[in-house]
This record gives C-alpha cells, sequence and structure tokens, in this order.
C-alpha cells in the first residue's frame, strides 16, 4: 500500500484536504505521513497491528496512511457506534498500538501515539507479527449488528484492485470536491471515497460534524463541494431539509450506501439534487469491499437495485433454498444469530428458518434478473434480528438507519409521522412502536447536540409530537 500511496500523493501534490480547522495539500500529507511512518517503523515490527481512532477524520486518515507508510495492519476505529463497541473491537483484533488524536479512554495497556502532536504514551510493548497477517493491509470490522463486531482481513492487492475498479466507474475528476462525512471505519468510505479520490486526486472535505443534515448541507455550500456519499436516510433528509429551505447546491455527483434504496427515498433525493449523477452502490457488509453499483443512468428507473458487479468481481444470484442450506447447519440452526435464542424473541429456531425462507422467497423485478438486489435478503433478515434483540432486551444496538431517523424527528427535520413512514419504507422489519423505543433513548444528557451521531445516549421527553427542535 506504500507504493499505492506514494503513486497517488506524488501525482497531485496541490491537491488539498481539509476540515473546520485545518487545510494541507497531498504533499504536506505525504510529509506527515512519512514522519508518523518512520516513526511507527522504530516502534513495531512490519504487519503488526495498529489500531486507529481520532475524533477528526483527517487525522484518522494520516493515520490509516502512516501505517501503511511503516507496513502495518491498520485497524480503522470509530466512537460513534460508542466506546463498548470500540472495546469490543480491540479485544477482538488485539492491537499492537492505537493512533489516536486525544485522550483515549478505554482499557488498554499497549502504546499509544497521538498523530496530532507526535506524543506517545505508555511503554512498548513486544510484538509478534501473525504469519496470516502477511500480505493484509487493513482488518475492517462490522458494527456487530448481530452480536459482537467481527473482523474482515482485506489484503493489499485486494484493497488496491477495488478501489482501480471503483475509479473506473465513477464518475469523478480532479476538478471535484469530495466530501467525507462519515468515518474511515466503513469500508464504502476508505475504499469509495477516500483512497479513490486520493487516487483521482481530487480535493477532500472532511465533515466530523454531529448527525445534522442542515449544518452538512451548509458545509457544501461553504466549501462548494460537488461530490456527496452518504447513507439512503441522510440523503434523504438532506434532500428534505434543502428542497425546505429552497437551497441550491453544486453536487454534481452522489453515491448512496450502507443501507436499502427505496423508491421514496430515492425520489425525495432526486428532486432536491435534480441534475447530479446517482450512483446506488453495495458492499457485503460495512467491513466489506464494493462489489456492485448502480449506473447513473439506470437510477430513476430502478433505484432499489444495486446494479452489476464491479470489473473483476463475480457473482451469482442463487435460490432461496441454497442459501438457506448455507447459513443453516444439519440441525437447522444458524451460527451467526444463535445468540438470540435466549431472548424469547423465537419459540424454536425453526421459526427463524420460516422467516429467512419467507423473505427470501422474492422474484427479481422484470427485467432485471441479472441485477442484484438486497431488497428483502440476509440483510433484512439481520437488521430484523437486531430489532427483535433490541425490543427484548434493550440494548442500544439499534440499526443506523432508525438512528439516523430518530434523530431527525428529534431536531425537527421531519415530523413523527414523516418518521414512521420513512421506517416503514426501510424495509429493516420495523414495527411502528420501534420509533418511539429509540426516542425514549434519546435525552439523558443533552449535554450538547455534539452526541448526535453517536450511540444516542439521550433521552427524549415530549418529543412524541416531533416538533421538539434543538438549538
Amino acid at each position: 500500500m506504500r507504493d499505492f500511496i506514494v503513486e497517488c500523493l506524488s501525482k497531485n501534490k496541490d491537491s488539498t484536504l481539509f476540515d473546520v480547522e485545518s487545510r494541507i495539500t497531498y504533499a504536506e500529507l505525504w510529509r506527515k505521513t512519512e514522519q508518523s511512518g518512520e516513526m511507527l517503523k522504530n516502534i513495531l515490527p512490519p504487519k503488526a497491528k495498529c489500531a486507529v481512532l481520532c475524533d477528526r477524520g483527517l487525522n484518522a486518515a494520516m493515520g490509516i496512511l502512516a501505517c501503511w507508510h511503516a507496513g502495518l495492519v491498520a485497524i480503522p476505529m470509530s466512537k460513534n457506534y460508542g466506546e463498548k463497541h470500540c472495546e469490543n473491537i480491540i479485544a477482538l483484533a488485539a492491537p499492537d498500538l492505537i493512533i489516536c488524536d486525544r485522550d483515549v479512554n478505554m482499557p488498554f495497556a499497549g502504546m499509544r501515539l497521538n498523530i496530532a502532536t507526535g506524543e506517545t504514551a505508555n511503554e512498548k510493548t513486544v510484538s509478534r507479527a501473525e504469519e496470516i497477517l502477511c500480505d493484509v493491509a487493513a482488518i475492517m470490522c462490522t458494527s456487530g449488528t448481530t452480536g459482537r463486531p467481527k473482523g474482515a482481513m482485506i489484503t493489499e492487492h485486494g484493497l488496491a484492485k477495488n478501489v482501480e475498479n471503483i475509479a473506473a466507474y465513477f464518475g469523478i475528476e480532479k476538478s471535484d470536491k469530495m466530501m467525507i462525512s462519515r468515518p474511515l471505519y466503513h469500508c464504502a468510505v476508505l475504499t469509495g471515497e477516500f483512497l479513490v479520490s486520493l487516487r483521482k486526486g481530487l480535493d477532500i472535505g472532511f465533515f466530523d460534524g454531529a448527525y445534522d443534515p442542515i449544518s452538512a448541507a451548509k458545509f457544501i455550500d461553504e466549501n462548494k463541494m460537488t461530490v456527496f456519499c452518504g447513507t439512503p436516510a441522510l440523503l434523504n433528509h438532506m434532500a428534505i431539509c434543502m428542497k425546505r429551505a429552497s437551497r441550491n447546491n453544486a453536487i454534481k455527483t452522489i453515491a448512496a450506501s450502507g443501507e436499502c434504496m427505496t423508491k421514496k427515498a430515492a425520489a425525495n433525493i432526486r428532486s432536491a439534487f435534480a441534475d447530479a449523477s446517482i450512483y446506488n452502490v453495495y458492499g457485503l457488509t460495512e467491513a466489506g469491499p464494493r462489489v456492485s453499483y448502480l449506473p447513473p443512468e439506470r437510477f430513476d428507473e430502478y433505484p432499489e437495485s444495486v446494479g452489476v458487479p464491479l470489473n473483476e468481481t463475480f457473482a451469482k444470484i442463487s435460490e432461496a433454498d441454497k442459501i438457506i442450506d448455507h447459513v443453516c447447519d444439519e440441525n437447522n440452526r444458524i451460527p451467526v444469530i444463535k445468540h438470540l435464542a435466549n431472548t424469547d424473541c423465537y419459540k424454536t429456531w425453526k421459526d427463524i428458518v420460516d422467516i429467512i425462507k419467507e423473505k427470501l422467497d422474492w422474484q427479481p423485478p422484470i427485467g432485471q434478473d441479472s441485477w442484484l438486489h438486497t431488497s428483502c435478503k440476509i440483510e433484512k433478515l439481520k437488521n430484523y434480528c437486531q430489532y427483535q434483540l433490541y425490543k427484548n432486551k434493550r440494548t442500544p444496538n439499534i440499526p443506523e438507519s432508525m438512528k439516523e431517523i430518530s434523530a431527525a424527528v428529534y431536531l425537527g427535520y421531519i415530523t413523527r409521522e414523516e418518521g414512521m413512514k420513512e421506517i416503514e419504507n426501510t424495509g429493516y422489519f420495523a414495527e411502528p412502536e420501534c420509533l418511539e423505543y429509540v426516542l425514549e433513548f434519546l435525552d439523558a444528557g443533552r449535554g450538547g447536540m455534539g452526541g448526535i451521531g453517536g450511540e444516542f445516549d439521550f433521552v427524549v421527553k415530549g418529543a412524541k409530537d416531533g416538533g421538539n427542535k434543538s438549538n
């Protein structure tokens, strides 16, 4: 990956990366990356594991690139899923060092490097490279919607190839400006936004604000951003805000990922970004490389499809029964969601299998037999199981789209009724009371609205009318 970085940054030395605090050129980024990378080389052996947990996206980007300069395995993390989720990733991946940009308050005995100041903390530990990581660039971790997070090892060759194949179809160029509003912890953001922008030499703006469509729209206007990527829920809420404010924007290209796109959301997004080229893209999980994309010329006609596989990517559409055979063992059990057996969500394992069979009993729309779809597939069942787990155990593990919709209701961007309809249209099997359950979590410390977008440890009282706004 070091060769990939050098090639990208040396070609476009004057292109810039920025956030609300600072702006640096690609040339300056390389100098900072090289400086931090050399420091890491003196601390850790090649292919040691290095977690990256920074508040600022620009610092996270620098930390990941420094890992690759030093020949290390980067483990991007995000505080958006809460401190416990970060602790679970540390327990899973056992990193040798954590790169941060401020104090990290969690149990970790290893060394810490502040990428912003160059300061280190804790004693150097003895690290041994694992043979299985010999060609691995990053360990990307899932959000843990069916339990604890799981790690996906992304090879250097596979990562570089994925970026190359995204660049081949993604209609962006050096004169564009990419806005990144989600953590690099998500593989879609790391590959399809950050690395592909480096490869094409775009200016990159990091919006590190909380979930706030109005502030995001303002960032776009003030910095004349032309490319924006996000979840369908975020794009939909931004579209609603922009239409209400009659706000114009310079966005030319959009890529939606992370959730199922609905016809209603697609129509709203199109109405607000009338002239934009809109891609609907898909990766197997937030930790997996991109596998398919819907070309923008087909978006208005087939918005629920995720289109065709990337170059050098092969996909097979299986029969429902074959998928059932794959996810169930000989005892008709499903290993990935076995822990749900203790939640009283289901009487027997057969109930779960019946749900899978029912939801997989689905035919693609006419004329789209060879296209890929996420509708009525395992992804929706996974979120259904997560919702049932939340409903029974009252855990904060809630699908991200429900968090975003709840935040929009809470902040007054959409009414409660609009939020209810939007949840029903997301395909996440959310019963109507789900929104009320989520809103109950929303106010415990309203200390500042900066917490919105994270684990939602708020508690709302009196927000059921959907008209409450926070200033």
